[in-house]
């Protein structure tokens, strides 16, 4: 309702993006709840594996980039602007650090053998679960936070932030 081309299109860009977190997730969770459940034949487990593996590392990457974006130019930028916002910002950092953490925790935990991997599948689910509630909650708050912000910055402004993103 009363948004701006660049306004809608910088949220477009961080929804995508997070919506294609989300969905990488939801694939590496379903490949666990996979293994978990004893679906997957022992001789296709190595494969799922690998499947997850790279999954991780995809996610891992693009999170980086995501998260590099947002900290190095949009919440510096919303904190500079917006001083009241410091607190939720410091938040928002906190919760892409414990998103890398966890993935890097995960990507620790299936490079192993699939038998100990299928052994702490539970484990991982756990995780899992506590990772996509955490990018929900995360994207909410974001959300809140952007909306705050784009509504009181000028169009040139938001144009500009956009493209300097892009440039990372």
């Amino acid at each position: 309702m009363g948004q701006t081309k660049h306004q809608s299109d910088l949220i477009d860009i961080v929804h995508h993006e997070h919506d294609h977190l989300g969905r990488l997730l939801e694939d590496i969770s379903g490949t666990f709840e996979r293994i978990s459940s004893g679906e997957s034949e022992v001789a296709d487990e190595a494969d799922v594996l690998e499947t997850a593996a790279d999954d991780l590392e995809v996610t891992l990457e693009e999170m980086l980039h995501h998260f590099s974006q947002e900290e190095e130019v949009l919440f510096v930028k919303l904190e500079q602007r917006f001083p009241e916002l410091e607190d939720d910002i410091e938040e928002l950092v906190e919760a892409h650090e414990t998103m890398c953490d966890k993935t890097r925790w995960l990507m620790g935990k299936i490079d192993g053998p699939a038998e100990r991997i299928a052994a702490e599948a539970e484990t991982i689910l756990e995780v899992l679960e506590e990772m996509k509630q955490w990018h929900h909650d995360h994207t909410e708050k974001e959300n809140a936070v952007f909306a705050y912000a784009l509504e009181r910055i000028p169009e040139q402004e938001q144009q500009a932030f956009l493209e300097e993103m892009q440039r990372l």
